[in-house]
């Protein structure tokens, strides 16, 4: 055990030399924590709360941090990078994978609230497991004209809210918590089986809607509400479309 006080910055590093690459583990308060990790293709970047330490570690096993929040309300913000990622957060595995361009955080379930996914610059593709754990996918500024993909796995039921903003909204997936997004441009939805059996439900905002289904193939739909992104739905055996409007509400089938 090592003790310290007054420190603003910890470098945590590993000899690098398989097997004996050491795993990296850290453990927050008991309190409520904000614990963001930033990984890199050699390490990465800790720090709970927004005070000191900052922590930079590297040449850790599988270049993977294992983060135990304890106790109380806490939320896990990761951050990837400013280059074209393709990231993996998956919620009943306990694992937010960054890509090729970063890292591996791996959380103790049970010690996570709330997970928040920052994908920053570049054209991005975010793969999304939902679980016990509600996530937030913040895509970032785009670079160029495709923009952030994210795609979200579901088994059996989806029910899609619209946000405030045409490129934010959310999923309900399985009766499992929320998967919301921002700054998303294209979104997919899939069941993880094929062909597939997917009850989905598609619901209006509070105002005026244009609800527009568009049939792609057998079992899959697009479906855009206003002028937000043409979700598309693969593996789906039945569709609702709920206008929850009081005023007009024009459902346009194609």
């Amino acid at each position: 055990t090592i003790s310290y006080n007054g420190l603003e910055t910890i470098n945590a590093a590993g000899n690098g030399t398989s097997p004996a690459t050491p795993s990296f583990t850290v453990i927050a308060t008991g309190g409520n924590d904000t614990f963001v990790v930033t990984p890199t293709t050699t390490g990465g970047t800790l720090q709970n709360n927004g005070i000191s330490p900052v922590v930079n570690y590297s040449s850790v096993l599988s270049n993977a941090v294992n983060v135990n929040l304890a106790g109380g309300l806490d939320t896990l913000i990761v951050n990837a990078t400013s280059g074209n990622d393709t990231a993996t957060v998956d919620v009943p595995s306990g694992l937010v994978n960054t890509g090729a361009n970063g890292g591996v955080v791996n959380f103790m379930s049970g010690s996570v609230e709330a997970l928040t996914f920052n994908a920053l610059q570049g054209n991005d593709s975010i793969t999304v497991v939902s679980g016990t754990v509600p996530v937030f996918v913040d895509g970032g500024d785009p670079i160029g004209p495709s923009g952030d993909l994210l795609a979200v796995l579901a088994d059996n039921s989806v029910l899609f809210l619209p946000g405030p903003e045409s490129d934010e909204g959310g999923f309900t997936l399985d009766g499992s918590e929320r998967v919301s997004f921002d700054k998303i441009e294209s979104v997919s939805v899939s069941d993880t089986d094929t062909p597939g059996n997917l009850s989905v439900m598609v619901c209006g905002t509070n105002g005026a809607d244009t609800i527009t289904m568009v049939g792609r193939a057998a079992n899959a739909v697009t479906v855009a509400v206003n002028a937000g992104p043409a979700i598309v739905y693969q593996g789906i055996t039945a569709l609702a479309l709920e206008g929850k409007a009081v005023g007009i509400v024009a459902i346009i089938v194609d």
